[in-house]
């Protein structure tokens, strides 16, 4: 039971950062908001913000207040609350340059399990499971991650441009 709660949770983190841009963009409805008062920033930062809160909250609060009485703060672990918001924000970045929600669904799934298997591989060639296992390391690669995945997610945000070219823009 335990596994197919850690597998839904990750599917839900995934298709909440899935549709949070791509279905503005299948929609039609990003090109207004660009053309708003409002920096793209700040609706940017809003809009990874409310991920945030959305998947954190669906994956460590919403389990613990159906599977016991009362929330304790045991519940927010530093490790899962870094897994959930580097896969959010992943998601998200994906659904920045997707057209679909569906489509940016499948590549955040098929990209995930990809980087899970890259990395369960390398550890035991390169020992980077040992580097991972330091006390902060860990956080500190996940941060960096949600950080990057958040900043080039704007640059994706800004544009109307079709995936591929936005996507080309990580080498620039």
């Amino acid at each position: 039971m335990s596994a197919v709660t850690f597998l839904y949770a990750l599917l839900i983190v995934l298709l909440i950062g899935a549709l949070a841009s791509a279905e503005e963009r299948q929609l039609g409805t990003l090109e207004w908001q660009l053309i708003l008062p409002v920096a793209a920033w700040k609706q940017w930062a809003v809009k990874v913000g409310v991920t945030l809160a959305l998947s954190l909250f669906v994956t460590l609060v919403l389990p613990a207040l159906l599977f016991q009485e009362r929330v304790r703060f045991e519940i927010f672990r530093l490790d899962l609350t870094m897994w959930a918001m580097v896969l959010a924000t992943g998601s998200l970045y994906v659904s920045s340059w997707c057209a679909s929600g569906l489509r940016a669904l499948v590549v955040s799934v098929a990209a995930t399990f990809a980087v899970v298997l890259v990395i369960s591989l390398a550890g035991d060639l390169f020992l980077i499971s040992a580097v991972l296992q330091q006390r902060y390391a860990p956080m500190t690669v996940g941060g960096v991650l949600v950080m990057l995945f958040a900043w080039r997610g704007l640059a994706n945000h800004r544009s109307a441009e079709s995936g591929i070219a936005r996507f080309a823009r990580w080498f620039n």
